[in-house]
């Protein structure tokens, strides 16, 4: 206790002993394990620096996990994959007015992309893994072919080949996740 109060209270005295002539200061046993300012002003620094650094993510990769997503977006998929063969019907029986209002619905567009897009993503740990970023890229795929869809004014060559595409990337995606083959009858 007195240790501690001599730390605080240590200031320049002045003593009496003829060989220190000038000021000196009272040394206590810590003492010796000073640190100079730029020695502290370095710690300082490294230490708002790791703490500024991103943290890995968390995520629970597990069974059960991998299970919560499945059930949770396959129906989705599933639901977005029938509208996809409809849209292929639609374009079969050359009315494209059925299809634009199929591609350009927002729950179809929303509820199918964000399905797709959250899958994929439930394959990685932390840090997005090969076949996440297979699957988010074959979901861009899909839907920058069925965003050609929906300018559309007539059931065209060109129509009819975005749509094939975008069922190749559909048939992709359920490859690389590793979907049940009833999403991928018809289409």
């Amino acid at each position: 206790m007195m240790t501690a109060f001599l730390t605080i209270t240590s200031l320049p005295v002045r003593t009496s002993s003829p060989q220190a002539s000038s000021l000196s200061r009272r040394t206590t046993p810590y003492a010796s394990a000073s640190v100079s300012r730029r020695s502290f002003g370095a710690l300082l620094g490294s230490a708002a620096l790791t703490t500024l650094l991103p943290l890995p993510a968390l995520a629970d990769k597990t069974m059960q996990s991998q299970r919560r997503a499945f059930e949770r977006y396959y129906p989705r998929i599933l639901a977005g994959g029938v509208t996809l063969r409809e849209i292929g019907q639609s374009l079969e029986k050359g009315d494209i007015a059925e299809v634009n209002a199929a591609v350009n619905s927002k729950e179809f567009d929303v509820r199918f992309r964000r399905a797709l897009s959250i899958y994929a993503t439930s394959f990685s740990d932390s840090v997005l893994n090969q076949q996440s970023q297979d699957l988010l890229y074959v979901t861009n795929r899909l839907f920058q072919e069925l965003e050609s869809l929906k300018d559309a004014s007539a059931v065209t060559d060109d129509v009819m080949e975005h749509y094939k595409v975008s069922t190749e990337a559909y048939l992709k995606y359920n490859k690389i996740a590793r979907l049940p083959k009833e999403m991928v009858a018809g289409l």
